[in-house]
C-alpha cells in the first residue's frame, strides 16, 4: 500500500513544485512520471501548458517590441 501511494503522490509533489516555479515565472517541463493513467495525463497537460504559455510569452515580448503598423522595432526594444 505505500508503495502505491508512493507512485500517486511523487509525481504529485513533482507537479505542485513546477507549479510553484511557474508561478515565479520559470517555465518548467516536468521529465518524470509515474505509472498511473490520471498522473500521466496531468504530467502532460501540465507540459502542453508550459509550452503554450511559452510560445504566448514570447509572441507577446515581440509584439511589445515591434510596432504593429511600421513592423520596425519600437523606442521599448531599444531601452
Amino acid at each position: 500500500a505505500t508503495t502505491a501511494i508512493g507512485l500517486i503522490t511523487r509525481p504529485l509533489v513533482r507537479v505542485t513544485q513546477a507549479f510553484k516555479l511557474l508561478r515565479q515565472g520559470h517555465y518548467k517541463k516536468i521529465t518524470e512520471t509515474g505509472t498511473e493513467r490520471e498522473v500521466i495525463e496531468l504530467v502532460s497537460a501540465y507540459n502542453d501548458t508550459i509550452a503554450k504559455l511559452e510560445q504566448l510569452h514570447n509572441k507577446l515580448a515581440d509584439e511589445a517590441e515591434i510596432d504593429g503598423l511600421t513592423g520596425i522595432y519600437n523606442r521599448r526594444s531599444f531601452n
